[in-house]
């Protein structure tokens, strides 16, 4: 399906849901039959936007599971040709339903049901008070796509950009927090696909330029991995050794060091038409030095990691010289500082960039 025709099916979804003015059917109508076998969720890894069980060449049809630290079941899932299927089922750690969200045809989640910890209904997401918008900007033709609740804030947006022809795509959970996916997309797919939870950033993906997953990486809280899967495009497992992904075009996307099955040492990614990144993995986590560069190879950026989270002082750079400087201990933001063209400063912010009060610090 073309980017044109995803949009227009988007766009059909979103104006039946918002001209009707009765209560929205949550029914998911007949589910095809799913077979019977139970694995964990961790035993899943998501290829395209589909699933499969680690190492296994086709699709997953069954039922996944995650449980609480106290051996509660978390969520019971289903999958059907690798695609959520049905109702997922999720549960608070005293064994109470929190939500279920309902996949009719194996589409994105439409229907959200959501419940206390006593099990008692709480509401319907999107509500009936759900509705979108669709601009578009006679200067460069982007194309926006928003969802709302009535109160303005957004559940889902998406950007379509035809003149750079990318997509951008961020989603948002019901507490209207970026939470899920987040990724660019091109004529050539998707590269690389930042995953948030309830606005924390938990991991990321990167992939082959055939569709395989080449990286896949999550954090269980900052400054500590829970998992890091990484493979060849062909799917097999890369443990040890050097792994170049490319992008479909066939230019180089990023060069990584892998050690133990994580990556371990000096990498560096490729931005199409704008520059490149240089930084260093200790065990699966940025740590170190971290620099940007644009095409001409000045340096553009500047940050220090450690166990995967800025910490310290990172700078902009523009023609040389720094633009800006922000203060950051592990991964929490002090304060920025904007610079004129003599080094002065001219500003201070937060970390909403509103301006603040430089002697407060």
């Amino acid at each position: 399906m073309d980017k044109t025709t995803s949009l227009e099916a988007l766009c059909l979804m979103v104006a039946s849901l918002c001209a009707s003015e009765t209560t929205i059917d949550l029914s998911i109508g007949e589910i095809a039959e799913i077979p019977e076998e139970e694995i964990l969720y961790e035993q899943l890894v998501e290829r395209r936007g589909t699933s499969y069980q680690i190492n296994a060449s086709l699709p997953y049809s069954g039922y996944a599971l995650k449980y609480h630290d106290n051996g509660q079941v978390s969520l019971r899932a289903i999958f059907l040709d690798g695609k959520r299927e049905g109702v997922w089922k999720y549960f608070h750690d005293n064994g109470e339903l929190l939500k279920e969200e309902s996949y009719p045809n194996a589409l994105d989640h439409i229907f959200v049901k959501t419940f206390d910890r006593s099990g008692n209904f709480n509401g319907y997401w999107p509500r009936e008070d759900f509705y979108s918008s669709f601009e578009q900007d006679d200067y460069d033709n982007t194309t926006f796509i928003n969802f709302f609740n009535q109160s303005g804030e957004t559940l889902l947006s998406t950007y379509v950009s035809p003149e750079e022809d990318r997509e951008f795509v961020y989603s948002y959970d019901h507490n209207f927090e970026i939470s899920g996916p987040s990724y660019t997309s091109d004529e050539n797919g998707i590269s690389r696909v930042h995953w948030f939870r309830a606005g924390e950033w938990v991991g990321i993906d990167y992939y082959h330029a055939n569709g395989e997953l080449a990286i896949e990486s999550r954090i269980s809280y900052p400054g500590s991995i829970k998992y890091q899967n990484i493979y060849d495009d062909m799917g097999y497992p890369v443990n040890f050794g050097t792994l170049d992904i490319f992008y479909p075009t066939g230019d180089i996307f990023t060069s990584v060091n892998i050690r133990s099955g994580k990556l371990h040492g000096e990498y560096t990614e490729f931005w199409r038409g704008e520059g490149f990144t240089e930084g260093n993995y200790k065990n699966g986590l940025l740590d170190g030095e971290l620099k940007a560069f644009d095409l001409n190879e000045e340096l553009t950026y500047k940050a220090f990691f450690v166990n995967g989270l800025r910490d310290g002082r990172a700078f902009y750079y523009e023609d040389g010289k720094i633009v800006s400087e922000e203060l950051i201990d592990m991964d929490k933001f002090i304060i920025g500082i904007d610079f004129d063209t003599n080094g002065d400063i001219e500003r201070c912010y937060d970390e909403s960039f509103n301006t603040i009060d430089c002697e407060d610090f």
